[in-house]
């Protein structure tokens, strides 16, 4: 068991890491790590706050940290965005057909625009469509030459500004306007174009050339990264590495894949281990409480009462701790069944089925487990209430009738004492001092033992009619 739970815990680490990491990745590339790099040491900091003990810094994240939580939602909506679209579309790929000419062909277009000084876009989509982040330009479905690039990039042609989509061996359309990018990657040296390229690869994993046609250079942006492309040929290994990716076997020539940053991998790994340990495992660890709870009997005759009965049990409650914490207890019930009981002394053992709470939580003991229940069986009898009066009215008044609604009362009588019980009587009525008639409102004494057969004792409406004599002096 021990080595299971180590062997899971592990996997759990390794997975957080991969988590982290690939999140690290999209912000890098979005040009939002600085925020990132922000958050990262506000977090840090609750974390040696909660070790250390810290009250007021924990008590100022904890009250917080849903408001913050909002922002970041706000913040990073883009890259959230991303990293679904990415994770959505991980392992899907499009069937494209090997065609090393097009690799050959973009080298070719991209250098010979670079050498006549005319400014270009080519977009090669990836997994995540570009569809939401790209204006539809004019559809053209053509087949792809130098002739039909030069004249889209022509400066007398009214689309050369836009970007040119390349995908599935066509050139699909010319036109298309790119979002720009909303980081501070690029120095002010670079225009609107290399702004755009920059922008729709921070948001897809597309691959974008541009062309700058101020210093005629050939540039590709992939992962949110602009990379300078030096000779004829660089293009064609982006192109094989990039259609690599989406469909791995396609081609023959394997390009080596970039390996993950070694500091950003150890990172991401320490980042992990201090999550599990100051808040994943502290709020997922084991621990036992106690709760007291009522004990509800089920299945009683009217006519049977229980004389004896503890009202409650302990139970030693076991489960996470964060949930041990948060658990309101009147959802835990204990319930016991004497519907098959008769008349007498009966004892009971409670178990597990006795008890009913949620499914992460277990039953490590309970206190009483066993005790003694005793129950008795009852008639039912109409007792006859009688009004108890104390005092006399003042000289010149008499009371010339008592009325009592209900005049009787049905009780659940022991078979031992059905013979002493006569009459009831009500609390006490007060003569003195009353000079009219009147109702009152009083209670039933009841003898211990005694009980009303709807279970709840009514109030007993008493109605005096007190008439003057006129006798007074």
């Amino acid at each position: 068991m021990e080595r299971f739970i180590e062997w899971r815990i592990i996997t759990d680490i390794i997975l957080l890491t991969a988590i982290i990491y690939y999140i690290y990745r999209t912000l890098l590339s979005t040009g939002t790590w600085k925020i990132a790099v922000g958050l990262t040491l506000a977090v840090l900091l609750a974390m040696v706050a909660r070790v250390l003990g810290l009250q007021g810094t924990e008590w100022i994240f904890s009250n917080f940290s849903s408001i913050a939580l909002l922002m970041l939602l706000i913040i990073f909506q883009p890259e959230i965005r991303r990293i679904l679209e990415r994770s959505f579309f991980f392992g899907q790929f499009q069937r494209q057909e090997k065609n090393v000419q097009l690799r050959e062909l973009l080298d070719q277009v991209l250098f010979d625009l670079a050498e006549r000084r005319w400014g270009a876009l080519i977009v090669v989509p990836g997994q995540v469509p570009i569809r939401q982040w790209v204006t539809e330009g004019i559809v053209l479905n053509g087949l792809p030459s130098l002739q039909l690039f030069l004249s889209l990039f022509d400066s007398s042609s009214p689309g050369h500004d836009g970007a040119v989509i390349v995908e599935n061996n066509r050139v699909e359309r010319f036109a298309v306007h790119l979002p720009l990018s909303k980081s501070d990657k690029l120095s002010k040296m670079y225009g609107t174009r290399h702004n755009a390229a920059l922008g729709l690869a921070e948001k897809t994993d597309a691959l974008v050339f541009i062309v700058s046609e101020e210093r005629g250079v050939v540039s590709v942006c992939l992962d949110g990264i602009l990379i300078p492309l030096k000779k004829r040929g660089d293009a064609g290994k982006y192109i094989d590495a990039h259609f690599e990716a989406r469909m791995p076997g396609v081609y023959l020539k394997k390009t080596p894949k970039k390996l993950p940053s070694l500091g950003g991998v150890i990172g991401s790994f320490g980042i992990a281990v201090l999550l599990w340990a100051t808040l994943i495992q502290p709020k997922t660890e084991q621990r036992e409480m106690l709760y007291t709870v009522p004990i509800e009997y089920q299945g009683k005759d009217k006519n049977i009462l229980l004389t004896e009965k503890p009202a409650e049990v302990k139970l030693l409650i076991g489960g996470p701790i964060a949930a041990l914490q948060s658990i309101d207890p009147s959802q835990f019930r204990v319930r016991v069944d004497i519907s098959a009981l008769g008349s007498g002394r009966h004892k009971v053992h409670l178990s597990d089925e006795n008890v009913d709470i949620p499914d992460r939580f277990k039953v490590v003991d309970m206190d009483p487990s066993v005790f003694d229940i005793e129950l008795k069986q009852f008639t039912t009898r109409k007792i006859p209430i009688k009004p108890q009066i104390i005092g006399r009215l003042p000289e010149g008044y008499a009371l010339t009738s008592i009325e009592l609604a209900p005049a009787d009362i049905e009780l659940l009588v022991p078979p031992d004492e059905k013979e002493m019980v006569t009459n009831l009587t009500t609390t006490p009525i007060y003569l003195s001092g009353l000079r009219e008639s009147t109702i009152m409102y009083c209670k039933v004494i009841v003898a211990e033992g005694l009980q009303a057969k709807d279970r709840k004792m009514s109030d007993v409406m008493v109605r005096l009619t007190i008439k003057n004599t006129g006798e007074a002096r």
